[in-house]
C-alpha cells in the first residue's frame, strides 16, 4: 500500500520505484490524480513509467512525466472510466480490462487505486512487442555467433539473440544505455542517434558491443 500524496513527496516516487519496476515483466505506470477547487478529478499527470510500458503505448518518458497527460492516451488507457468505477467501490478493488493496442496486439490492463490521488496501471502483453523482422532474417540473427541487439527510436531493446542473452542476460523492453552502459541517459556520442536522424550508417570505434539499430518509427 502506498501512502497517501500529502505524505509522500510524489517526486520521490521515481527514484523509489524505478529499480522495481524496471524490472518488470508488465507495463508499469503511475498517475497522480489531479483535483479542481471542489475535489473534484480533472486531469491526469504521469509520475512514473517503466521501459515496456513505454514501448507497449509508443511513447517516450520525457513525453508523459511530470506533464499532464494529452487527452488521446487518457482515452486508449479509459483513465476516466477506471477512476470513476474504482472511486464508487466501497473497499480496494482491482480493475481487469482487456486493451487492444493495434492490430494483433491484445493485451491485458489492471488497474488500482492504492490511494486518493494515485492511480497505479499495469499493462501485460502476452505477445510482447516484437520489431518487424521476418522469419529468415530471424533465423540468421539467432544463428549468429555474435550478440545482435535491436533498439527503437526511445532506445529501447526490442530483439535480442541468444548470443546476447547469454553474454548480458534478458533487457528487452529496457533502455539500451543503461543494460549495456550503466547510464541513466542516452550515450553522448550514441551512433544509433545519428542512425535516426539521417538514416544513414553510423558506428563506434571501437564498438562496445554489435548493436543493430531499428530505424522504424516504433
Amino acid at each position: 500500500m502506498l501512502d497517501t500524496p500529502k505524505t509522500l513527496p510524489l517526486d520521490l516516487l521515481p527514484r523509489l520505484l524505478s529499480p522495481l519496476c524496471d524490472n518488470l515483466g508488465c507495463g508499469l505506470f503511475v498517475v497522480e490524480i489531479l483535483g479542481d477547487e471542489s475535489g473534484n478529478p480533472r486531469g491526469f499527470v504521469g509520475r512514473v513509467a517503466n521501459p515496456l510500458f513505454c514501448l507497449l503505448l509508443s511513447v517516450g518518458a520525457e513525453e508523459i512525466l511530470g506533464k499532464e497527460l494529452p487527452e488521446a492516451l487518457c482515452q486508449i488507457l479509459a483513465l476516466p472510466d477506471l477512476l470513476r468505477e474504482l472511486t464508487r467501490a466501497e473497499t480496494e478493488v482491482v480493475i481487469q480490462r482487456d486493451l487492444h493496442l493495434g492490430p494483433g496486439q491484445r493485451c491485458t490492463l489492471q488497474a488500482r487505486l492504492p490511494c486518493p490521488g494515485l492511480l497505479t496501471i499495469t499493462i501485460k502483453n502476452p505477445q510482447p512487442t516484437r520489431t518487424m523482422v521476418s522469419s529468415q532474417a530471424e533465423i540468421i540473427l539467432a544463428s549468429l555467433g555474435e550478440p545482435c541487439v535491436i533498439i527503437d527510436r526511445n532506445f529501447t531493446v526490442c530483439y535480442e539473440n541468444e548470443t546476447a542473452k547469454t553474454l548480458w542476460g534478458s533487457n528487452r523492453g529496457k533502455n539500451c544505455y543503461a543494460m549495456y552502459h550503466g547510464r541513466q541517459s542516452r550515450c553522448e556520442s550514441c551512433s544509433a542517434a545519428e542512425v535516426f536522424a539521417d538514416g544513414k550508417i553510423h558506428k563506434n570505434e571501437p564498438p562496445p558491443q554489435n548493436l543493430w539499430v531499428d530505424g522504424g518509427k516504433n
